[in-house]
């Protein structure tokens, strides 16, 4: 059985996390298709010495959407992307 703040990650993960994602692909392509050639994605996750979100949560729910929002912008556009996770080294 599953704790409640597992269930509640899940279930915010599920509902706000997708849209998110779909809808920087669409601006991607859409810089893409205007010329852009470099993209700059940042995320506020990490101190000087950590993570701030447990490991598994950001394996889970972040890494795979950054992936496929990165895979576009390589692939789809052919554009170079600099990712910046705020200090940390996962």
């Amino acid at each position: 059985m599953e704790s409640y703040g597992t269930f509640f990650v899940d279930v915010l993960g599920d509902t706000y996390l997708p849209p998110i994602e779909r809808t920087a692909i669409r601006v991607d392509k859409a810089c893409g298709d205007a010329g852009i050639d470099i993209f700059s994605l940042g995320d506020d996750i990490g101190t000087q010495s950590s993570i701030m979100i447990a490991v598994g949560l950001w394996e889970k729910w972040l890494k795979p959407r950054l992936s496929r929002i990165i895979d576009t912008e390589k692939k789809s556009i052919n554009a170079q992307c600099w990712f910046d996770l705020c200090q940390i080294i996962i």
